[in-house]
């Protein structure tokens, strides 16, 4: 061997190893097949080159559903491409059935030509097939075109060193792509199990309500009838004994004796009463309205009257510092699921009662078209930062004083989404928030 040989043979050791560090720091195929092609030219006189191996493993049984990678490419140039097994031609198929290196002439050199399509023509002397087996995995073959001619026993072995190092690597990118699947579509799984259970626990919850609601609603049935009839008796026996006091006394022993002003806080005392059992009931059928336990899940519903029960129920926690300005349209009733309708407006109403920290008001706005409903919720609270309103529909999003009740507003987007609805949340920071909801009127 001459010393030129020599020299030859280190400098293509050399090429190599810069190579292999070039491939290990790629992350991706096509920066790893410009890497290969790029050092290409220093291992060997390739005039073009292609690569053809399984994209992806364990897709299908038939081989004409799997993908196929493909890489071809002439001197520091490379195109990437994905194609389906059955567009391979007969040929190019039993290239990776190939066991051996094998070096090609006559009719089989012109096929792998056809093959190549890039840059090769009937100018090429040679073809140099080199096939990569992975263990068990699917065999991979790279196809060279001599640059002058033919190819020599050097420009063989350092060729072949060459296709193992870039084979390995875009093994190990595709391995590594399915593991990185894998894992997503393992937390995707979990993140939607996690949300089934959240929506099973809040479920519960509500049906523990529902069923509360329906026993307390009985319960106060009854006694509510007998204050009311009381009362009615009371105010009645009142009234009949002060008229007949007063006709009994003369007017002065009767102005003396201070007995209409007695009656009159007998009187105001009664309305009192009537007044807070009026409340105790307008809150009980408000607990019903809202729970709705005793109604199909599927009903066509009226949704000012669920806005209202969920207004009646909060009213404790507004008092007299929050104003509520009602502006509903003419709304048709929708088929829906009422109850968990209710569930959404009682997240939203909740939240922007818990914006407001002293006075303020919350408008409710309600329109329809042929479409669709809308009902805006607004409210005074001092609206929320760009960047809180990027993550408002989040799993347990906690942060600030508007959203307190875990993942509330995940499940208020989910709700709304399920009836094929979609909500969106606007926000002025310093001023207000808006709350919008959109509902298709179907059939």
């Amino acid at each position: 061997m001459s010393e030129i040989d020599d020299l030859v043979r280190v400098a293509r050791y050399e090429s190599l190893a810069d190579l292999a560090q070039g491939l290990s720091r790629q992350t991706d195929i096509p920066s790893a097949a410009r890497t290969f092609a790029s050092k290409l030219k220093y291992i060997s006189d390739v005039r073009s080159w292609r690569y053809i191996g399984w994209a992806y493993e364990g897709v299908s049984s038939s081989m004409e559903a799997r993908n196929v990678l493909c890489v071809r490419g002439q001197g520091g140039e490379a195109l990437v491409s994905e194609v389906p097994a059955g567009t391979l031609s007969e040929f190019e198929r039993a290239l990776l059935d190939q066991p051996t290196v094998q070096l090609l002439e006559g009719d089989a050199r012109r096929n792998a030509i056809r093959a190549l399509k890039q840059h090769a023509n009937d100018e090429v002397g040679q073809v140099y097939v080199c096939p990569q087996v992975h263990g068990g995995a699917k065999p991979s073959v790279l196809l060279y075109a001599a640059k002058k001619g033919r190819f020599g026993s050097l420009d063989v072995k350092f060729l072949a060193l060459a296709s193992h190092l870039f084979s390995e690597k875009l093994r190990h990118v595709q391995v590594e792509r399915r593991l990185v699947i894998t894992l997503q579509e393992q937390l995707a799984s979990v993140e939607r199990t996690q949300q089934i259970e959240n929506r099973l626990r809040t479920q519960e919850r509500m049906a523990s309500l529902g069923k509360l609601v329906a026993g307390v609603s009985h319960e106060l049935n009854t006694p509510l009838g007998v204050i009311g009839a009381s009362l009615n008796t009371m105010a009645s026996a009142a009234e009949k004994v002060q008229t007949k006091v007063a006709a009994a006394l003369p007017d002065d022993t009767y102005q003396a004796s201070r007995l209409d002003m007695m009656f009159e806080v007998l009187a105001a005392s009664v309305s009192a009463v009537q007044q807070a059992a009026g409340r105790i009931d307008s809150l009980a059928k408000g607990l019903k309205s809202f729970a709705r336990l005793d109604q199909a899940e599927y009903q066509v519903a009226d949704l000012h009257e669920g806005i209202e029960s969920v207004l009646t129920l909060l009213e404790s926690e507004m008092g007299s510092r929050i104003r509520v300005i009602r502006s509903y349209g003419d709304i048709v009733a929708l088929r829906c699921a009422p109850a968990q309708l209710n569930q959404v407006f009682m997240h939203l109403i909740r939240n922007a009662i818990e914006a407001i920290s002293g006075q303020g008001e919350i408008g409710i706005r309600t329109r329809a078209d042929e479409y669709e409903v809308t009902i805006e919720i607004r409210d005074t609270g001092g609206g929320m930062a760009p960047e809180t309103l990027k993550t408002i529909f989040d799993v347990n999003f906690t942060e600030g004083a508007r959203v307190k009740m875990g993942f509330g507003l995940f499940l208020t987007k989910k709700i709304v989404e399920e009836h094929e609805g979609i909500v969106e949340i606007t926000s002025d920071e310093g001023e207000r928030t808006t709350a919008t909801i959109r509902l298709p009127v179907r059939a």
